[in-house]
């Protein structure tokens, strides 16, 4: 893959092409939702919640499978090479480049955004989450709660799937990250929901619904943050003449 600015560009707006199509409208501004969890790969309890609000969706993971995609690799990293594991590790610097390049285009215009936050990295969510408080953003976390039975069986059937270690060691780093998750959102705009399926004492559905109602009350809020701190992060001085 060329390193040259410009053909990143052109992938990341083929990216935006592909994955959005929420229209040109913004339906919220200055609002963030974080949705925090495992390896991402049963995420059709996030999709379903967030589709209707129309947020920008930031995933990294989404740039990673365009792009390998795009190389013509297979998704199934159970069976990488140490050559190919390597390459992979280039395609996911440059897939991050994207969703930073995204965070930009979408942060600078106050889009609603919906952030995939992986919760084995506190220190990232949480410089993250801090960066965009200093935009002006009001900001929600939705934790979502899976169990490792659950991890490991969706992880079987993914079409990118990782090594049982890999699932299990991501599994165990967010699990003793929950407590603080919750302190530097605030239980005030925190939410858990249950991602464990068959395993769990309510429908998938009645999760949905609870935890959409969550996130509208949230969105309907008149921002908090001042957006003078938004246009002061983003000013830059003029060099002196």
């Amino acid at each position: 893959m060329s390193d040259n600015p410009y053909i990143l560009q052109r992938y990341a707006q083929e990216l935006v092409a592909a994955l959005f199509s929420e229209g040109i409208h913004k339906t919220y501004i200055n609002k963030v939702v974080f949705v925090v969890g495992g390896t991402n790969c049963d995420s059709g309890q996030e999709d379903h919640l967030l589709s209707a609000f129309g947020l920008k969706r930031l995933n990294s993971d989404h740039a990673l499978e365009y792009l390998l995609n795009k190389e013509g690799m297979h998704l199934d990293m159970t069976s990488y090479s140490d050559d190919t594991q390597e390459r992979k590790y280039q395609i996911r610097d440059r897939a991050k480049e994207i969703a930073a390049a995204q965070e930009k285009l979408y942060a600078g215009g106050n889009w609603g955004i919906a952030i995939d936050a992986r919760g084995k990295d506190y220190e990232k969510v949480r410089r993250v989450r801090e960066e965009f408080v200093n935009r002006g953003y009001d900001i929600f976390m939705v934790f979502v709660n899976t169990a490792l039975k659950r991890e490991l069986a969706q992880n079987a059937i993914c079409s990118r799937r990782l090594p049982e270690q890999v699932v299990t060691e991501v599994w165990e780093k967010v699990i003793t990250h929950i407590g603080k998750f919750f302190n530097l959102f605030g239980y005030s705009h925190s939410l858990i929901v249950d991602n464990n399926g068959e395993m769990s004492s309510l429908s998938t559905d009645d999760v949905i619904i609870y935890a959409s109602h969550c996130v509208q009350q949230f969105l309907d809020r008149p921002v908090t943050v001042s957006i003078k701190r938004h246009k002061e992060f983003t000013h830059t001085p003029q060099r002196d003449r």
